[in-house]
């Protein structure tokens, strides 16, 4: 993730279910700027069939079969500048009323030329375009199946959307307030050995407290918070 771009700064996470990578050619990029929002890992690999259901019986590791070459790839990518039209050089297809049967647009000759649509060849000089590899992680029926697992996933899925279409009208201001103010922030996954001491730590600290209280109580000069914290300190 590219955190220091405008619209994923302060994003935690996002999940994009069932993406392709997104590539630009350099024709393209030709009087444009790009900045790549979001990397898979090192370890993705392209999976060419339609099949979305793992097998854990034939691969228990990962339920697909590996690729070939693994590597990094761009999953979403920010575009800013001139962007030409399609129809440049072309007639306006809004002047078109009907296909003839052999493919070619009919004109009605009666329509006058002043109320003819004219062609805009390009855009302006600070048009910016997002393109996101697939649009998996903001339909409905993902984004419910999402919740079950992990509402962060939803919830962080629609703070990416609302930072892009603030970032395309330039409203840096609002996009940093939401950023800033609403970012749910995920934690991190801890080894085996990290959580058997932080759990032992709760269930010491759990057992100490209430000797504590009782010792102050019965015996307000003397304390347990000094060997507590070293206890503390230790887990």
């Amino acid at each position: 993730m590219n955190s220091e771009h405008p619209a994923l700064h302060n994003q935690p996470t996002v999940t994009l279910q069932w993406t392709s990578p997104v590539s630009v050619t350099q024709t393209a990029l030709a009087g444009l700027t790009s900045d790549v929002l979001l990397y898979s890992t090192e370890n993705s690999w392209i999976k060419p069939d339609t099949v979305i259901l793992p097998n854990y019986d034939f691969y228990p590791e990962t339920g697909f079969p590996p690729g070939s070459s693994n590597q990094q790839y761009p999953l979403a990518v920010a575009l800013q500048g001139t962007f030409e039209s399609f129809f440049k050089g072309k007639p306006s297809p809004l002047n078109s009323e009907s296909t003839g049967g052999d493919g070619l647009e009919v004109v009605n000759p009666e329509t006058s030329a002043a109320s003819l649509a004219p062609v805009i060849e390009q855009s302006a000089g600070a048009t910016r375009l997002v393109v996101v590899g697939g649009t998996a992680f903001l339909d409905d029926f993902v984004l419910r199946l999402s919740s079950q697992i992990s509402q962060d996933r939803s919830l962080n899925n629609l703070l990416f959307a609302q930072n892009l279409v603030d970032w395309s009208v330039e409203d840096l201001d609002l996009l940093s307030i939401r950023s800033r103010g609403t970012s749910t922030r995920v934690l991190q996954p801890l080894e085996s050995q990290q959580q058997t001491l932080w759990e032992i730590a709760n269930y010491v600290v759990a057992l100490l407290i209430p000797l504590e209280l009782q010792n102050t109580l019965q015996h307000p000069s003397h304390s347990l918070l000094v060997p507590l914290s070293r206890i503390i300190v230790v887990f």
